[in-house]
């Protein structure tokens, strides 16, 4: 013990006589430990973590993509037409849910801000097996021309902005300066799209927009028993047979599925 203590002191007035040598370890020490931690962050919750929904290994991304490369540059979001074609004509999907990163106005409580949102498809929420903490998501009539004009906020919208109050369903916020009755609240930690603090229907029809005008992110979930592979031949199948039926928009044009997990992780 005391040759330690002696140890320690000998080093403490080696630092002090050397105050520059010093600095350039404390900095270096702190820079190291500091890049360690946030490596370890990163890893931990993009590659160690499971995704925050129900079963996400049935989970899977589709993009419209040009030629038949397995691994293609180009990846594309779909068209509102052919996402309703991709929806009613698969087998081996239980369900497919589109949405789009929106930034909107807020106004209605506090001072206006801008927020970052989704216009989602109503199934969105059970295509990804979260449910609401309070209150409900959306009903198949709101997502349509015409349809109710509701909102489901995140938590973390509800904890900052209406200081957590119970009451919170059924108050009126303006969203682009259109009124929205709030009717539900997300859960701690949802998020999708990325940042996303409220969520609206996105109300549109069928024949609403131009096929050739891609703008929607797809997510679908695999049919039980349901193999990867088979849910890419069948969707292989159904390109196929849009690009018969619409030249002018989907000539050349393919379905490419790839695991939420795989698309998130990346390179990373």
């Amino acid at each position: 013990m005391r040759q330690w203590l002696h140890e320690i002191a000998v080093g403490t007035r080696t630092l002090a006589a050397r105050p520059s040598f010093t600095l350039v370890a404390v900095l270096i020490l702190t820079l190291g430990i500091g890049a360690t931690t946030a490596i370890f962050s990163v890893f931990d919750t993009v590659l160690l973590r499971p995704l925050p929904y129900d079963r996400p290994a049935s989970l899977v991304r589709l993009f419209s993509t040009v030629g038949d490369d397995p691994h293609p540059t180009d990846r594309s979001s779909a068209s509102y037409p052919d996402y309703w074609d991709w929806r009613h004509q698969s087998k081996t999907l239980d369900s497919l849910s589109g949405f789009v990163r929106w930034s909107f106005n807020l106004a209605g409580e506090g001072p206006p801000q801008q927020v970052w949102g989704g216009m989602v498809t109503a199934d969105l929420f059970s295509t990804l097996g979260v449910r609401p903490l309070l209150g409900r998501t959306f009903k198949p009539e709101e997502d349509g021309p015409g349809g109710a004009k509701v909102a489901v906020v995140s938590y973390d919208l509800w904890h900052t902005l209406f200081a957590d109050a119970p009451d919170i369903l059924g108050r009126k916020v303006r969203l682009d300066d259109v009124e929205h009755v709030i009717i539900g609240v997300m859960p701690r930690g949802f998020e999708c799209p990325s940042d996303a603090k409220l969520w609206v229907p996105l109300g549109f029809g069928p024949g609403s927009l131009p096929r050739g005008v891609r703008f929607l992110r797809v997510v679908a979930r695999r049919t039980p028993g349901a193999t990867l592979a088979a849910s890419r031949a069948e969707m292989k199948s159904v390109a196929f047979r849009l690009e018969k039926l619409y030249p002018e928009t989907n000539e050349d044009r393919r379905i490419q599925l790839i695991p939420l997990r795989e698309y998130q992780v990346g390179n990373v």
